[in-house]
């Protein structure tokens, strides 16, 4: 079994970079294993940015969100696997798996490889989207005709991933994000749901007085049109202790939560 190296960091904290830097060190038959499933704009600008950044390192590229102990690479080779957490929320979301089938397909992969070099998320910026927003204070990351997801925060990736799932549904959701939540930019949200009539709001708030509320009656002092509404949030009461990923999924604010809401909805 050949050597680990895990490079852990915040996003934007460079830890790509730190990465392709070890690599370059090394000698031999290299490979880049990508596990991200590009669902917006900004996902495919990311990824267009790290192509330019390794470009020099010689990589045999495999783009594989599952199932990485199987990956085409020769024995004794280099691997640089970006990232663990893409990969992981690929498994417990679409696949049903968990942390430990996640580790089993790594070590898989590590006992071909002469160095492994790991990357892997620890924690996200404060509204947990490392996308450029600009100055503005709402943003459509991904334009659909069918429904529009509105949220902010930490579950923008959420809203992202269900937009991705919906569209293999063949539902066209429009994501919008809201960079400022105090007060809302009426404007900016007409226009950013304009031709959209069926909405889910999407927050990791206690609901009552919170964005979705708030949302709710701005769209009717708009006379913004909207058909049906659909509100997702913590609730009423604070929920139990668990891990954000078993939280998100218990309180219907992961990416089938959400997925299952723009479904309620569209009927």
């Amino acid at each position: 079994m050949g050597t680990l190296i895990l490079v852990a960091g915040e996003n934007g904290s460079g830890k790509s970079r730190c990465a392709e830097n070890i690599v370059a060190q090394t000698t031999g038959r290299r490979y880049y294993i990508a596990t991200m499933q590009p669902c917006s704009e900004e996902n495919l600008r990311r990824v267009e940015k790290h192509r330019r950044q390794r470009r020099d390192l010689r990589f045999t590229t495999l783009e594989l969100p599952h199932r990485v102990g199987a990956a085409a690479v020769e024995n004794g080779s280099v691997v640089l696997l970006e990232d663990v957490s893409n990969l992981l929320a690929n498994a417990m979301f679409e696949r049903g798996g968990n942390e430990e089938s996640v580790y089993g397909d790594i070590e898989a992969l590590l006992s071909r490889c002469r160095v492994l070099v790991a990357v892997t998320i620890t924690g996200l910026r404060e509204d947990g989207y490392d996308g450029d927003c600009g100055d503005e204070s709402v943003t459509v990351l991904r334009q659909g005709t069918d429904a529009a997801i509105v949220t902010y925060g930490i579950l923008t990736q959420q809203a992202l991933r269900a937009a991705a799932l919906l569209a293999g549904e063949g539902v066209s959701a429009r994501v919008v994000k809201l960079n400022r939540v105090a007060p809302l930019d009426s404007d900016g949200i007409c226009r950013a749901l304009d031709g959209v009539k069926r909405i889910v709001a999407a927050e990791d708030q206690l609901r009552a007085g919170a964005v979705g509320e708030r949302l709710s009656a701005l769209l009717l002092e708009q006379g913004a049109g909207t058909e049906k509404l659909v509100l997702r949030s913590v609730g009423t009461t604070l929920p139990s202790q668990g891990s954000t990923v078993e939280l998100l999924h218990a309180l219907g604010l992961d990416a089938e939560g959400i997925v299952q809401a723009v479904r309620e909805v569209l009927a």
